[in-house]
């Protein structure tokens, strides 16, 4: 359970992780960052890179009517191009596009009262876009 004045840092950990703010009137987010996107490549040509992830620094919410704090950490795809995990998973680029570089997910803060249900979106850091592949003339190669 936080209690007033810790710090606690959130790492990408592939599932919602959550944290009982109950006894917390308002949060502090120091540094939220949303995940990068993938550089894209052809073959041996790189392409450009990926889109860096949002960022938020210095925000305070009052969380006082909510017990829960639900977070999700996004992350860079993990090179099977199927996009990076978050709350909004980045964008894949499977089959005949895989040269093109996949999106990150998001990170994200929603507050939720356990007793009512009710819940109040906090910050989103939205992902990164994929990078895209370099040109070389041959649009619909094999992959």
């Amino acid at each position: 359970m936080a209690q007033g004045g810790d710090t606690i840092t959130y790492t990408f950990s592939g599932s919602k992780e959550t944290e009982d703010i109950s006894n917390i009137g308002k949060i502090v987010i120091d540094q939220m960052h949303g995940a990068d996107g993938v550089k894209g490549e052809d073959y041996d040509t790189p392409g450009a890179d990926g889109g860096s992830g949002g960022y938020i620094e210095n925000a305070t919410v009052d969380v006082s009517n909510f017990d829960v704090l639900e977070i999700w950490v996004g992350e860079t795809d993990n090179e099977d191009n199927n996009g990076g995990w978050g709350r909004s998973n980045g964008g894949g680029v499977e089959g005949v596009y895989s040269d093109f570089g996949s999106g990150g997910g998001s990170t994200e803060l929603v507050a939720r009262n356990s007793q009512t249900d009710e819940t109040m979106f906090i910050a989103a850091a939205d992902a990164g876009g994929g990078g895209g592949a370099s040109s070389d003339g041959d649009p619909l190669r094999p992959v």
